[in-house]
């Protein structure tokens, strides 16, 4: 594949943005979902392993901290070096990292290697390279997007879509990395790499070089410009919530409705099923065919965000957690992508990848956050997190309600 830049053709041509937003819907779902599949085997790998439970969650917070730090670095790079260039180079990085923690993971549990030493190795290829090349996923292909759309319309759709990759592979992650435990620890292991080599050919079907386009000195952003600062509040306490939500999930309905762990997990389960179904519902079902302002979506989504996190506050029927878990994906669904389209109308195209990578890193910042405090405000009290979810999102409808910039639409 040539060396390559933002664009290479004339945006106003449909068919090729369509050709060029569905080859980035399959990169963000192929990678993504490889991160998903390995997900469910790092607590079995930790015991195969002799490792502890706070390895992993080394690891896990290693990566989110990866991606809030590079992500506006790499949103920058996106538009210095070219959109397939660095999306190239975050795949083939990607795929690095996950045979060598695969090869790491073997050597574990055939005791070549151990502790200390092994623990590294994860920590390295897993946590600090994988963080680091995944981060450059989402702020690219955001930014991908805002470069060939010319309407606010194809913009909001294609920023939908990008959305309903994740959610896909949310859910598909889960089904693939459960069916393929059942082979063993190694199946998950061995089947992601190859999730993320597919990902490679899609490339192919990415638009070619126009060097004229790339910017050879991308300004930076400041998380308090007073153009994109409204919309990071609101998103932070967006994605707090709702990862705070589904962080204490389990704990909540074995807590109220006094399950054992079998049933616990499969409650969880069919919730997390119906959040993931909400999102879809909303980014493939809705959106497509409607043509809302950016601002509309972000009010509407987070207006369902608030009635869901408020009917998680009341010790209600177990039905109801399923409707609260439907809405929250459904808020997330509307939200999402008038969080990520909105603010790119107002800044110029050479701060677009400042601004997805700003985006996209407070995202990571509140997930990353979010494990923590949740299960320190759970262990208070158990209704402390869900209060407290639903304090921020009354906040976050509020500031969408009342401030200049999101008032609008």
């Amino acid at each position: 594949m040539s060396d390559d830049s933002t664009s290479s053709y004339d945006p106003s041509e449909s068919l090729a943005i369509r050709r060029a937003i569905r080859a980035l819907f399959g990169i963000v779902l192929l990678t993504n979902l490889a991160k998903i599949t390995i997900n469910p085997v790092l607590a079995p790998l930790a015991r195969a392993t002799n490792l502890e439970a706070w390895h992993v969650g080394a690891m896990v917070s290693a990566s989110a901290l990866m991606i809030t730090l590079t992500s506006t670095w790499w949103g920058r790079r996106s538009l210095k070096w070219g959109y397939r260039r660095v999306l190239r180079l975050s795949i083939w990085v990607n795929l690095f990292a996950l045979v060598s923690f695969w090869l790491a993971a073997e050597a574990g549990m055939a005791r070549i290697l151990g502790g200390t030493l092994l623990f590294l190795l994860f920590l390295l290829s897993r946590g600090i390279i994988y963080g680091w090349a995944l981060a450059a996923i989402s702020p690219t292909t955001q930014a991908y997007v805002a470069a060939i759309t010319t309407t606010e319309s194809q913009r909001v759709k294609g920023m939908a879509s990008m959305g309903a990759a994740q959610s896909l592979s949310m859910i598909g992650g889960a089904m693939l990395g459960a069916l393929l435990g059942i082979l063993g620890l190694r199946a998950p292991l061995i089947g992601a790499p190859f999730l993320v080599l597919a990902a490679v050919f899609l490339l192919l079907f990415l638009p070619h070089p126009d060097h004229n386009q790339l910017v050879k000195n991308p300004p930076k952003m400041s998380p308090w410009d007073k153009r994109v600062l409204p919309y990071l509040i609101t998103g932070y306490a967006m994605f707090t919530a709702v990862g705070m939500t589904q962080i204490i999930m389990g704990f909540i309905v074995a807590d109220r409705f006094h399950l054992d762990p079998q049933q616990t997990i499969t409650i969880t389960g069919l919730g997390l099923l119906a959040s993931g179904i909400g999102s879809l519902t909303a980014q493939l079902g809705i959106i497509p065919r409607i043509s809302w302002h950016p601002h509309r979506l972000l009010k509407v989504g987070i207006a369902i965000l608030t009635v869901a996190a408020i009917i998680l506050v009341f010790h209600l029927p177990m039905w109801t957690i399923f409707v609260s878990m439907f809405l929250l994906g459904l808020g997330s669904g509307f939200a999402v992508p008038g969080y990520t389209a909105a603010p790119t109308m107002l800044v110029n195209d050479e701060e677009q990848g400042a601004l997805a990578g700003l985006l996209w890193g407070n995202n990571a910042f509140a997930f990353m956050i979010t494990p923590v405090a949740a299960g320190a405000l759970y262990t208070l009290h158990h209704d402390i997190p869900t209060v407290a979810g639903a304090v921020m999102m009354l906040g976050a409808l509020l500031l969408a309600l009342l401030h200049p910039h999101l008032r609008r639409g």
